[in-house]
């Protein structure tokens, strides 16, 4: 009886250990657990995942995937335009307080350590088989894959498939002769490129939207009210047009460049982009004309537009100018946008100008193009171009480096 119960404790002991081993392996397969394996870290969990069908979670750290994966930072929404605002920490964890202002109305921001602050998001890898067998058919264009390079785990964009030829069209990427940008806006992706908001015209009381005539002169074809709504007058010709280098914080012939909200404190060139979209509301029925800028040539399409119906319209939805409309094109580089009411009045409200993320060399970038991939190898990029490391410094990808394709993520901001 005595030895009982001199082994009770060692007993109840070795069965609390075990309790707590067989939970925390339970544990480590949920979605919400609070340490799971980290983007940009060395990896902690992947040798012990061999089957295909299995799933792991990571947490990812840094910027290189923004807009379309966040790691740690900051949020805010603005009071002078009600724009939510996005912005990384740094290693120190502090933005200089003349640094933060809003992305859209350069309004300064104060008491910076008040700002909720968010995790960033988690998302799940599906790996590939455990002798790295990685079927082709599954690797497409526009995925993100879970990479393994220099020592670390990193989530990227697959851009250039095994056979084509990687090279640059000025500064821009294309993949056989087309801009990565626009083969990534046709793939098919549960992940796909997203639009970053530029203007949205309802908030700001200094517009960059103006009328002008046909003859390139400002209008009063156009009238604004104070709520943001934009009426243009009977039977009149002028045009809508949108022009970046209106807004005080900009320069008069300012295109709209490839800044990117979240990256403040990050000093660079930047450089003018051309993929655009347009949306906003009708108010009432008028057929509507919108004119595109882009590097190759302007373009137009017509829309008979309902009152109340949305409308959402890229440069991809309309076509190279008519014969007569090139003659005098209604925009230009630092006047990239413009709308036309062909018929009685057109009421429009809450713009928007989005831009999509544009893929191209950057300054420090080493000229290895054109590069033919091989017959295992890719091509991977981050969605936040100015400051991801990817294939425009490593190179090809082989095949045997990639460890999964990104299934979903779980994005929860307070």
């Amino acid at each position: 009886m005595n030895r009982y119960h001199r082994q009770a404790p060692l007993i109840s002991l070795l069965t609390l250990v075990m309790i707590g081993f067989l939970l925390s392996v339970f544990w480590g397969t949920l979605p919400n657990k609070k340490a799971l394996p980290r983007f940009s870290m060395i990896d902690r969990g992947y040798s012990q995942a061999d089957s295909r069908d299995q799933a792991v979670w990571y947490q990812v750290v840094g910027s290189s995937m923004a807009p379309t994966l966040f790691g740690e930072c900051a949020h805010y929404m603005c009071e002078g335009c009600a724009q939510h605002n996005l912005f990384f920490l740094y290693q120190d964890g502090v933005v200089s307080e003349r640094q933060l202002k809003c992305f859209h109305c350069k309004n300064p921001f104060h008491n910076t350590s008040t700002f909720p602050k968010y995790a960033g998001d988690r998302v799940q890898v599906k790996l590939y088989a455990g002798d790295h067998q990685v079927d082709r058919r599954g690797v497409k264009r526009g995925r993100l894959v879970a990479v393994k390079h220099g020592g670390q785990i990193h989530v990227k964009r697959v851009v250039g498939l095994p056979g084509e030829t990687v090279d640059t069209s000025g500064l821009h990427l294309t993949v056989n002769q087309n801009r990565i940008e626009d083969l990534l806006y046709h793939a098919k992706s549960n992940f796909v490129v997203p639009w970053v908001l530029v203007s949205h015209d309802s908030a700001p009381k200094v517009t960059p939207w103006e009328g002008v005539s046909s003859s390139g002169r400002s209008s009063q074809g156009w009238k604004r009210s104070c709520e943001g709504l934009w009426i243009s007058e009977a039977a009149s010709s002028d045009w809508l047009v949108y022009s970046p280098g209106l807004h005080p914080a900009k320069k008069q012939d300012d295109p709209i460049w490839d800044d990117l909200p979240f990256n403040i404190g990050n000093s660079r060139k930047l450089f003018p982009v051309d993929r655009l979209r347009i949306s906003g509301v009708s108010l009432n029925d008028a057929v509507v004309k919108f004119q595109f800028w882009t590097t190759e040539c302007p373009r137009q399409l017509q829309r008979n537009l309902a009152a109340g119906e949305s409308f959402s319209l890229s440069c991809y939805d309309a076509s190279e100018l008519s014969k007569e409309d090139k003659e005098r094109p209604m925009v230009a580089m630092n006047r990239p946008l413009a709308i036309s009411c062909t018929n009685g009045i057109a009421r429009l409200d809450e713009i928007k100008v989005e831009r999509l993320i544009e893929y191209r060399m950057r300054p420090h970038d080493k000229n290895q193009y054109p590069i033919t991939l091989g017959e295992s190898e890719y091509y991977l990029l981050g969605d936040n171009v100015p400051l991801s490391m990817d294939s425009r410094e490593w190179g090809p990808t082989p095949e045997a480096l990639l460890i999964g394709e990104i299934d979903q993520f779980s994005r929860t901001i307070k």
